[in-house]
């Protein structure tokens, strides 16, 4: 993803990493995925804040392939874009 939108990003894939040892390992930011999973699943002021000033969030990239999307996230993000499974928000 940061690749594509030339933006860093708060969390991104680990595999490659040599510390992962293989693709399926676990993250090595637990506390970050559980911000960025809940922002998607169910977001609250305070896991948006979070994800916004903890680490510098402005964008978000929803793939429902991926997994479940809240209908709650346009509560706290404008869609700005989408394609098929996937939506690109701009929290507000």
């Amino acid at each position: 993803m940061s690749g594509l939108g030339g933006r860093r990003t708060v969390l991104e894939g680990w595999g490659y990493a040599s510390a992962a040892k293989g693709w399926s390992a676990p993250s090595p930011f637990p506390e970050r995925l559980a911000v960025n999973d809940a922002v998607f699943t169910d977001p609250g002021v305070k896991t948006i804040e979070r994800l916004r000033h903890g680490y510098g969030a402005s964008w978000l990239v929803a793939d429902t392939s991926a997994g479940r999307v809240s209908s709650e996230l346009a509560r706290f993000a404008a869609a700005r874009f989408r394609s098929g499974e996937v939506t690109v928000y701009e929290l507000r």
